[in-house]
């Protein structure tokens, strides 16, 4: 019987490298080595599978079904653009959300996370982060909301070139409406 050395090297390493126990490293390592060929790589990708340490190299819990689990970070308290980078340095998707808060030692911070800080999580999952915002003193009324969204479109529209076209069409209309009143 021949054994697959560069089977049971790669084994060794790829375990090593995912701090799998020596027991396991081994024992998958050796049954690399007994099947020749790229075959014999998937034991040690089976054993492998869902152990990949964390940022700080701890490692997830033990059990796992394959999927990769990172351990999300605590980023309560941190201003939001810092809570952004570290949630996706840990390999996580950030979601955030605001809440109205008094407080202003906490505005533009996270308040709240989930899932919690240190739990574990599979890559891309997200972590959703509530930032705390100042809340607004003075309510719009309707009539200046509908102002401030008309100011909108006629940026838009004169950015776009319909603005004169809108112009001279009420100016028209104006006209019409002031000549149509005087001959009646």
């Amino acid at each position: 019987m021949s054994l697959d050395t560069t089977n049971l090297v790669f084994s060794l390493v790829l375990l090593q490298q995912r701090r799998i126990d020596r027991a396991r490293t081994l024992a998958a390592s050796v049954g690399a080595a007994m099947i020749p060929g790229p075959a014999g790589l998937v034991v040690p990708a089976i054993v492998a599978a869902g152990r990949r340490p964390g940022p700080g190299g701890e490692l997830p819990p033990a059990g796992d079904t394959g999927v990769v689990k990172v351990k999300v970070p605590d980023v309560v308290g941190q201003p939001e653009a810092a809570a952004v980078r570290a949630v996706r340095d840990a390999e996580l998707t950030p979601v955030t959300s605001a809440t109205f808060s008094a407080d202003e030692d906490e505005l533009g911070q996270v308040v709240d996370q989930d899932p919690g800080a240190d739990e574990y999580a599979a890559t891309g999952s997200v972590v959703d982060m509530t930032i705390a915002r100042a809340s607004d003193d003075e309510e719009q009324t309707d009539s200046e909301k509908e102002d401030e969204i008309l100011k909108v479109v006629r940026q838009i529209a004169d950015r776009v070139g319909v603005g004169q076209t809108l112009k001279s069409r009420r100016t028209r209309e104006t006209d019409q409406g002031s000549s149509g009143s005087s001959t009646s």
